[in-house]
This record gives structure tokens, C-alpha cells and sequence, in this order.
């Protein structure tokens, strides 16, 4: 895809799925009523958490700032912000809301009147939970590989922190660190694309002790050994001479 291709295309899910949205953007900007589905909801212009999780993470490869938005309007503080009347979405909320173009905006999609559909269980779903929370590590920096993680910070900010139970990054201006803690003992490889203005001149510390790693395009690359149950963590810093 040319960068010509990659900004129309980036302008035309802006335009037409994000911006009419006051929530998460739409699947589709089709959205006339069908056969099977009301206007504003399910394919014809709904807001589905499974697809806005990897849409986040995409659109924060091509322009961060708009990725990590998107990421944000996926969020239950933004469905409880813009409809604070609906007592779901608010905690816990479906795995679809209706668009501004449903008649029961912000509210979930329903089959008919004798099937149901979400609307009969309107937070019996992970998704508003686990979509925002894989999008959020992704975006943070942690891509699995074949090989280990490619840490390749995306939040537009200089400095922020993500504390988990198994993972976990904090970048601030001239430091970037992290670790891991799996349920087995084994090792993998890191990569580690380094801001653009740390430079070459950097320290590498695996748990607290300066180590060996192998320069590539844009960042290094090291072995990290790891034990069952132990946390284990890497820290780079800019030398500053």
C-alpha cells in the first residue's frame, strides 16, 4: 500500500466510521435498515468491541494519536460519559452498541421479539473488557512474535506506565523498561524498537544488571532467560553524554 493509499484510507475511516460515532466507530456507514438488522445496529452501522480492538491496534501503526483515541472511545468511561441513563455499558456492557443512527443509540442490538439477542443479556460478554485490554497491551508496545515480543511503543505520550499481572512497560523521557512473568521456565528473544531520540548511545539492564544486546534498524535485540512464576526485567536507558 502506497502512503498515498494509506491516507485516504485512514481519512475515509475517519470520516465516515469515527467521526459520526460517539462511541467506538462504526463497522459499516451503511446504515439503512435490512432484511435482518435495524438501522444503527449489528452490520448496518453498529459498534462492535471484536472489531475495534484490532482496528485501534491498526489505525496506531499508521498515526498513533488516532489509534490510541480510538482505543479510548472503546472504553466503558466513554459509553458511561455519553449515556449515563443506560446502567450497562457502564461496568459491563454487551459485545455490540447501537450507532447514533439506531433509534436506541448507545443501547444493544435485538434478533425479534421472541429470540432475544443481546439486549435480553446486555453484559453477559467479555469483549468490553478483553478488546480494550489485548488493544491496550498491543498499543502500549508488546507484539508477539515467532521469536518472543517486538516492544514497539504507540501511545502518544512521553511518558506513561502499563502494570500487569504478566507483563508490563513504563517509558518516560530517556528510559524505557518492562517485564514479563510466565507460568513456565524457559527464553525468548526481544526486540526493542527504541524511541528515535534515544540515539545509539543506550544501556541495556536485565534485572538490575547491565547486559549485552545486538543493534538492528531502529532498536536492539537481546535473549531474555525467564523462571517459572518469576518476574524478569528489562530496562533501557540514553546515555547522555
Amino acid at each position: 500500500m502506497s502512503k498515498d493509499q494509506q491516507e485516504l484510507l485512514i481519512k475515509n475511516i475517519n470520516e465516515k466510521l469515527r467521526q459520526p460515532s460517539k462511541l467506538g466507530m462504526m463497522v459499516s456507514d451503511a446504515t439503512k435498515g435490512s432484511t435482518f438488522s435495524r438501522p444503527g445496529e449489528q452490520e448496518r452501522g453498529g459498534i462492535w468491541f471484536a472489531i475495534n480492538g484490532p482496528g485501534a491496534v491498526a489505525l496506531s501503526k499508521y498515526d498513533p494519536a488516532l489509534g490510541y483515541d480510538e482505543l479510548k472511545k472503546n472504553s466503558l468511561h466513554q459509553h458511561a460519559t455519553q449515556y449515563p441513563d443506560l446502567w450497562f455499558g457502564i461496568w459491563s456492557g454487551p459485545d455490540s452498541y447501537n450507532s447514533v443512527f439506531s433509534k436506541n443509540p448507545g443501547g444493544t442490538w435485538y434478533a425479534t421479539d421472541v429470540t432475544g439477542g443481546p439486549s435480553l443479556w446486555p453484559i453477559q460478554n467479555n469483549h468490553s473488557h478483553s478488546q480494550l485490554m489485548w488493544a491496550l497491551a498491543r498499543i502500549a508496545g508488546f507484539n508477539p512474535t515467532a521469536e518472543g515480543f517486538t516492544i514497539s511503543p504507540a501511545i502518544p505520550q512521553d511518558s506513561y506506565k502499563l502494570d500487569t499481572s504478566t507483563l508490563g512497560i513504563e517509558k518516560s523521557p530517556g528510559r524505557l523498561a518492562g517485564y514479563f512473568k510466565f507460568c513456565c521456565a524457559e527464553w525468548m528473544l526481544v526486540t526493542v524498537k527504541t524511541p528515535a531520540d534515544f540515539g545509539k548511545n543506550i544501556v541495556l539492564k536485565i534485572d538490575g544488571k547491565e547486559s549485552t544486546f545486538s543493534e538492528i534498524d531502529g532498536g536492539i535485540k537481546f535473549p531474555l532467560n525467564f523462571a517459572a512464576g518469576k518476574k524478569v526485567s528489562w530496562e533501557i536507558t540514553k546515555i547522555v553524554k
